[in-house]
């Protein structure tokens, strides 16, 4: 028959399911961006850089245009915000070409003003050198600040450096390891009786009792041993790492439980850990959408829970590029004269339109 479980158990066992869904859940999180990042640079890029014609078309129609003296001023700034809006499209295709019509702009620009492009230089120069003084200063104020009510620095919490382990030949003296940092887990448990428990006795007996029922010299099937070999290895990466969390993973599903119970205290203790892993496994999952900013872009735009979903997101995604290339060159067919550039302009000063308040 199989045992009732007491209420502590069973919130572990609810809490630990939980953590390893969600560790599951990022696990697949990140295969699925990196496939999505493959997906783009194969797929969705070489068609994005069609766009290259229209853009290039259009920019130079809107230079054309730029110093005619009936514009208003309204008008000019909307075509210079036009402008900037499809130079930093381009940019992300062709930044030579992106780069280029931007001198091109910066001249139309000195002309209508009536300098030379060296002056228009010498003045945004002496704009950015205004710019960062002003930052600089900010920057020395908020040091002299911090200063005043800075405390001593704080040591490294675990006292170790960053020298990565070397391998193990899995002896019973790899039982015997520098002392974890008891604080290091006590900052992330609100519970004070419960992070009393996490302490360096505590984890080492963790890592004793898991080492002895993981320990490949016990086994005489060459299989098993093998097996048992990457576990011992796991197990002794979490320990060098000072990961309680997964040496707590490899404790729960390989140690007997029956014959190596934990108390209570511990297991409230745990409980704890755990549900503070949680949190953290839901920033790590932001950390995977938001690696790059092409991650976060695909994950808005091509990202599905299933490839079904994701294949039919992808297969509409490139039906709207084709449209807005489209557009684009009706656009630059649209543009023949003044009067058409200002019904445009119109247009998307309509679009951007402020709130009435």
């Amino acid at each position: 028959n199989t045992p009732i479980k007491s209420k502590i158990q069973q919130k572990f066992d609810r809490l630990w399911a939980q953590v390893k869904k969600k560790q599951k859940r990022n696990d697949k999180l990140t295969l699925e961006m990196d496939e999505l990042v493959q997906v783009y640079n194969q797929t969705v890029l070489p068609k994005e850089k069609e766009y290259e014609g229209p853009l290039c078309a259009l920019i130079e129609k809107l230079i054309t245009f730029y110093g005619r003296k009936s514009l208003a001023v309204w008008q000019r700034d909307q075509l210079e915000r036009w402008f900037t809006e499809l130079v930093s499209q381009l940019d992300q295709y062709s930044p030579e070409k992106a780069e280029y019509y931007a001198s091109q702009f910066d001249q139309a620009f000195a002309d209508y003003k009536g300098i030379t492009l060296q002056d228009l230089k010498d003045n945004e120069a002496n704009l950015e050198a205004e710019i960062d003084a002003i930052m600089a200063e900010m920057k020395h104020s908020d040091a002299q600040k911090k200063s005043s009510n800075s405390e001593s620095p704080q040591e490294d919490i675990f006292g170790y450096d960053d020298k990565s382990s070397a391998a193990h030949d899995f002896s019973f003296e790899d039982f015997d390891f520098e002392p974890f940092s008891e604080g290091a887990f006590q900052q992330s448990k609100p519970d004070t009786r419960a992070g009393q428990l996490i302490n360096e006795k505590w984890i080492r007996n963790l890592f004793r009792r898991t080492a002895r029922a993981l320990h490949p010299d016990k086994e005489q099937d060459p299989i098993k041993r093998e097996h048992k070999q990457a576990l011992m290895s796991e197990l002794l990466s979490a320990r060098d790492n000072q990961d309680v969390m997964s040496m707590m993973l490899l404790y729960n599903e390989h140690v007997d439980s029956n014959d190596l119970a934990l108390g209570d205290d511990e297991m409230v203790s745990l409980c704890s850990m755990l549900e503070s892993q949680q949190y953290q496994l839901d920033d790590d999952r932001l950390d995977i959408i938001n690696q790059s900013a092409l991650h976060a872009s695909l994950h808005e735009t091509l990202y599905a829970a299933n490839k079904k979903t994701r294949d039919k997101k992808l297969n509409q995604h490139l039906e709207n590029v084709q449209d807005d290339i489209d557009q684009q060159f009706e656009m630059v067919d649209y543009l023949r004269n003044l009067t058409r550039l200002k019904e445009a302009l119109e247009s998307r000063s309509g679009r951007f339109e402020p709130m009435g308040w």
